[in-house]
């Protein structure tokens, strides 16, 4: 809107401009009644235009949007790889932590702990876990694993060379 703005105001300028270059053209070749005439032209032009701007424009949202108690952005407040190593400890704030009032303005607080607890699962659904680290009982496989496998290829080769 800003910018609609401010190329209405550039427009107006160079159009008062060029008026004015006309004018003082249009008196030094002598064409005054001429140059009446096209400003009582261009000042209905501009009456029409303001009546135009007058009109208020009513903006109406979609089922979509609203359905929507908050709003998406096109761009992200932090990035994925700080989303990805902290959403997982997101929460609600409580009384316990030392908070005097907490309002829900949206929706009441059960409704809010609905959205954030499907808006954490949907993420470890999709999320890249960067900082996971195998537990001893993997550990203990992958090693029987390596050696299962290191005794079949021994196997395996010693098989081929007797052939």
């Amino acid at each position: 809107v800003a910018e609609e703005e401010r190329k209405r105001l550039i427009e107006e300028k160079k159009k008062s401009a060029d008026e004015a270059r006309r004018a003082a053209k249009r008196k030094q070749d002598g064409e005054e009644d001429t140059a009446k005439e096209e400003e009582a032209e261009e000042a209905e032009e501009e009456e029409a235009k303001e009546e135009t701007k007058n009109e208020t424009i009513i903006a109406e949202l979609t089922d979509e949007e609203k359905a929507l108690s908050y709003r998406k952005l096109s761009s992200p407040d932090i990035t994925d790889s700080v989303l990805a190593k902290s959403y997982a400890r997101f929460t609600l704030p409580s009384k316990e932590e030392g908070f005097d009032d907490i309002s829900f303005h949206w929706q009441p607080e059960d409704g809010a702990a609905k959205v954030l607890k499907d808006w954490i699962l949907a993420k470890k659904l999709t999320q890249r876990v960067e900082d996971l680290k195998p537990g001893e009982f993997f550990t203990d496989a992958w090693k029987k694993w390596q050696s299962s496998l290191q005794e079949w290829r021994k196997l395996a080769s010693d098989w081929k060379d007797t052939n």
